[in-house]
């Protein structure tokens, strides 16, 4: 894995896409639990953010 080296502006950018992206994720996710053939479970650690399952709400970042 390489080291990120640009400016703290970048990396900021850079972390709030993750962040949407992480979004797009818990969206996927919430599809996937909406088949009704199982629901997924635990959380993920990224860049920009945590995925987690809350009760009722689905997934969501924090």
């Amino acid at each position: 894995m390489a080291m990120f080296t640009g400016t703290v502006e970048e990396f900021n950018e850079r972390m709030g896409q993750a962040h949407e992206l992480a979004e797009q994720v818990a969206v996927l996710l919430d599809q996937i639990d909406a088949l009704g053939v199982g629901t997924a479970a635990g959380q993920l650690l990224i860049p920009g953010g945590t995925l987690r399952r809350a009760p009722g709400k689905g997934w969501t970042v924090s």
